[in-house]
């Protein structure tokens, strides 16, 4: 088996895992899978990895999305694939809700700016 398919099925089993996993866990075992999943080349990998992510945030606390989370959106969010930056605008829902002021304001919010003056994702409207 390859890893593109091992981090396929895993990525089918993620939410789960998340669920009923414990914090320690979710940073040791969970979160270099989520990273595996963006880092591939693959776009489907990858595509789950942004959906997961917003899961994921829900389930842990604002230090770890600051740490790991936030410099994987950004990176997406600058990525060239349309497709991608429209998926990192419509997962950021629990990640927002778990950060601070802050880390919204001086972190999240020029992201989100950016991603206003694409023409490809103001055409399509953010769907």
């Amino acid at each position: 088996m390859t890893d593109e398919v091992i981090l396929k099925i895993t990525a089918k089993n993620y939410n789960y895992l998340i669920q009923i996993t414990n914090d320690e866990d979710k940073c040791s075992i969970l979160l270099p899978i989520l990273i595996s999943l963006a880092e591939t080349e693959n776009l489907s990998c990858q595509l789950t990895a942004i959906e997961i992510n917003n899961s994921f945030a829900k389930n842990i606390g604002p230090i770890i999305i600051e740490s790991y989370i936030i410099p994987f959106i950004k990176s997406f969010a600058e990525n060239q694939k349309e497709i991608i930056r429209r998926k990192i605008v419509n997962n950021l829902i629990n990640i927002c809700k778990n950060i601070t002021d802050d880390c919204f304001n001086y972190k999240i919010l020029p992201i989100f700016e950016k991603l206003c003056e694409d023409k490809h994702l103001i055409q399509c409207n953010f769907k």
